[in-house]
């Protein structure tokens, strides 16, 4: 199982990475839809490379990933590196990128604005919407 989630995420970057060589300073939405940690690392790392290539990142907390955001009750398993998903995400907006998290999946995961992350943005759908298809990028879901 472990060499299938690797030889995933090796796929998800080389597919990033090639990407970003064809189109140099690109845009990057990746859509995280869970709190899953093998899939929660695998949407970070792939982000956090993106960042490192130089491309402006998006990172859109939906669905049961919107748990990700939250300071009161954060999912405490390390996703990366011995790092939760907070200091993983905390990272991310230090570096640059912009992280935002759908107000609908707040409500279905029972959280309020209060509990959210410093520089995590809520966005509306049709925001979401408008940034996926003005982008000159990439969308990555995960």
């Amino acid at each position: 199982m472990k060499s299938i989630n690797r030889l995933f995420l090796v796929g998800a970057l080389f597919f990033l990475l090639a990407g970003t060589v064809a189109a140099e300073k690109g845009q990057v939405f990746v859509n995280l839809t869970t709190d899953d940690p093998v899939i929660a690392a695998q949407a970070l790392e792939t982000a956090r490379q993106a960042l490192k290539a130089g491309d402006e990142v998006t990172l859109f907390l939906s669905r049961d990933g919107a748990k990700l955001a939250s300071v009161w009750n954060p999912p405490r398993y390390k996703v990366l590196a011995g790092k939760t998903a907070m200091q993983v995400i905390s990272g991310l907006i230090r570096e640059g990128a912009e992280v935002v998290i759908c107000p609908k999946s707040m409500r279905n995961c029972k959280m309020n604005e209060y509990e959210l992350m410093y520089g995590v943005e809520r966005i509306k759908p049709e925001a979401v919407s408008a940034l996926v298809v003005a982008g000159k990028g990439r969308m990555i879901k995960f």
